[in-house]
């Protein structure tokens, strides 16, 4: 066992608290290590001294005092927080601006839309356009109104 392991046991080991192996190993390295033997030595000194001390009786009301003070302290009513005018009038004005902004990018289209379409997009409408009006006929004579162009140069 290594000096911290056995100081990190050294008050179970004296109240005997550990197993019968590890009580065993402690007593072992006690008897090597000189530092752990003074470290157990002071401990054991300091409990036989906290047991030899005299306690006071605690007064006759100890116990409803100390019952009193902490829930005293445990249960303090909570105040609602108030909240300032100025707050609310910005966040009231926050809200109007982002309405504004919404509703005006809702109503104008963006410039980039407008003034590009693509030439793909053009030519996709050109040719919907024709394919409608030649799959048209004319409702007396039955006659398409207007004669497809495909194939002439």
């Amino acid at each position: 066992m290594n000096c911290k392991h056995v100081n990190s046991l050294l008050s179970a080991y004296l109240d005997e608290e550990l197993t019968g192996r590890e009580m065993l190993d402690i007593r072992g390295h006690l008897a090597e290590c000189a530092d752990c033997a003074e470290e157990a030595e002071t401990i054991e000194t300091v409990k036989r001294l906290m047991e030899s001390t005299n306690v006071p009786a605690p007064s006759p009301d100890f116990e409803d005092r100390l019952v009193k003070s902490v829930l005293a302290a445990t249960c303090k009513p909570v105040e609602p927080k108030r909240i300032s005018w100025l707050a609310l009038t910005g966040v009231a004005a926050a809200s109007m601006a982002a309405t504004f902004v919404l509703l005006h990018n809702l109503r104008t289209p963006a410039p980039e839309m407008v003034a590009t379409q693509h030439p793909d997009d053009m030519a996709y409408e050109v040719i919907q356009r024709d394919r409608a009006l030649t799959s048209a006929s004319d409702p007396l004579s039955g006659s398409p109104v207007m004669m497809p162009i495909y194939g002439r140069k």
